[in-house]
C-alpha cells in the first residue's frame, strides 16, 4: 500500500438515524504519519438540529439536551478539514467517507480527499466472501475491546488504526485466517450468543435434517478451523485453561506468549480453541434441539466427525472429559470416544442432562 499524501487520517462518525435526513453527531479520528506515529487526535461532539432518537441515545448513550449545546456541523467544518488537511482519508467501509462528502456539500463546499476503505481492502486481500467486523478484528489482535466505549467514535478510529497497520505486516494469506476467525467470535453486544444459534442451523438446513445433512454443515463449519497449529504446548496450555475456566466461572485467561513480546498469534490461538470449544457446544445444543428425531445414526455421525477434529488438532483425548463427566455424573469415562459413545447411547437424555442449564433457560 502506498499513499501520495504525507498524511494517514483514521476517521469514525456516529450520525442521527433519520434516513431521509441524517446528521452528524460525532466526528473522530486519528491523523499518523505513513509509518503510523500518531501526531494528532480530533473528537468533535455536533449538535444534529434534530431530536435523537431512543434506539441512537441508547446506542451511543448521549443525552439529548447536553448535545443540543454543542455546536453544528457547518461551525465545526474548518476544524475538520484542517484536521484532514494532506491526508488520506482511512475508514472501515464506505458510510464515513461518502457521509462526510454529503455533509460538505449540503452546506455548498467542496469535499475531496484521497479515500481508503479498509474494510473492503480487508475483504479483497484475503478473498473472503463476506465483510470483516472491525471490533472482531480488533480483539483478535489486542485480546479484547473495551465494551462500555463501543459506538464511541474515537475508540472505533483508534481500533481502525490497530487493525491497518497490523494487517500491513502480514500476508494475504494470514490474513484469510485471522478474518475467517474473526467472523466465529461470539457478538460482542451479546456475549453469550451460541456461535451458531438455531436459527443458524434452520437458514442452512431448510428441509427436515438428516444424516447427509448433519455430515454436510458439521464439515462445512469444520474447514473454517482448518488453520495448522504447531505450537503444540501452547495449545496444551490453552486446554488447560479451558479445564480450570469450566469449573471456575470467574477464572480470566493466562496469555504463555507473556514472557514473549506482542504476538499477534497468541489471541488467534486463545480465539480458535475458544470458539473450536464453544463449536463443540453449540453443535451437540443444536443437535439435541433439531436432530432428535433424526435417529441414532445421525447424531453418531455428527459426534464423530466432531471427535475426528479433535484428535487431529489437539492429538489428546481428555479435552473436558472432567466437565462431561462430571455434568452425566459418571466416572466411567476412560476417553473421549468413550464420552462421545456414551452420549449418543443416551441421546437425548445425556444431552439435556449435559446442558440442563440451557434448557431450563429455553423452555418457553
Amino acid at each position: 500500500m502506498d499513499f501520495s499524501s504525507k498524511y494517514l487520517s483514521f476517521i469514525d462518525i456516529e450520525a442521527t438515524d433519520d434516513e431521509s435526513n441524517r446528521k452528524m453527531i460525532q466526528f473522530s479520528g486519528l491523523k499518523t504519519t505513513l509509518d503510523g506515529d500518531i501526531i494528532e487526535e480530533i473528537d468533535v461532539m455536533i449538535n444534529p438540529e434534530q431530536e435523537l432518537s431512543e434506539y441512537i441515545i441508547n446506542l451511543l448513550k448521549i443525552d439529548n439536551e447536553k448535545l443540543q449545546k454543542f455546536p453544528n456541523f457547518y461551525e465545526v467544518h474548518e476544524l475538520i478539514l484542517n484536521f484532514l488537511e494532506n491526508s488520506t482519508i482511512i475508514s472501515f467501509g464506505d458510510f464515513d467517507y461518502k457521509f462526510l462528502k454529503k455533509s460538505f456539500q449540503d452546506i455548498n463546499l467542496d469535499f475531496d480527499f484521497l479515500y481508503y476503505d479498509c474494510q473492503l481492502e480487508i475483504k479483497k486481500a484475503s478473498s473472503v466472501s463476506t465483510n470483516a467486523s472491525l471490533s472482531n478484528l480488533f480483539r483478535i489482535i489486542k485480546g479484547d475491546v473495551d465494551k462500555k466505549y463501543l459506538h464511541n467514535a474515537l475508540y472505533d478510529a483508534y481500533m481502525l488504526y490497530v487493525v491497518f497497520f497490523e494487517y500491513k505486516k502480514i500476508t494475504n494469506e494470514e490474513l484469510k485466517q485471522i478474518v475467517e476467525i474473526s467472523q466465529l467470535v461470539p457478538r460482542i453486544s451479546n456475549p453469550k450468543n451460541l456461535i451458531f444459534s438455531k436459527y443458524d442451523f434452520q437458514n442452512i438446513i431448510k428441509n427436515k435434517p438428516n444424516s447427509k445433512s448433519i455430515v454436510f454443515v458439521t464439515k462445512l463449519i469444520i474447514n473454517k478451523f482448518d488453520i495448522k497449529i504447531n505450537k503444540k504446548k501452547v495449545i496444551r496450555k490453552y486446554i488447560e485453561e479451558f479445564e480450570f475456566f469450566y469449573n471456575n466461572k470467574s477464572y480470566s485467561f493466562k496469555n504463555p506468549y507473556k514472557n514473549m513480546g506482542e504476538n499477534i498469534y497468541s489471541n488467534i490461538y486463545k480465539y480458535e480453541i475458544n470458539n473450536f470449544l464453544n463449536l463443540f457446544i453449540s453443535t451437540i445444543k443444536c443437535s439435541a434441539i433439531f436432530f432428535s428425531d433424526c435417529g441414532k445414526n445421525s447424531i453418531q455421525y455428527l459426534l464423530e466427525i466432531i471427535y475426528d477434529i479433535y484428535k487431529k488438532y489437539f492429538e489428546i483425548e481428555y479435552i473436558s472429559l472432567t466437565y462431561l463427566a462430571k455434568k452425566i455424573k459418571s466416572k466411567d469415562f476412560h476417553d473421549l470416544k468413550t464420552a462421545f459413545i456414551n452420549i449418543v447411547n443416551e441421546q437425548p437424555e445425556a444431552i439435556k442432562l449435559i446442558f440442563k442449564d440451557y434448557y431450563d433457560r429455553n423452555k418457553s
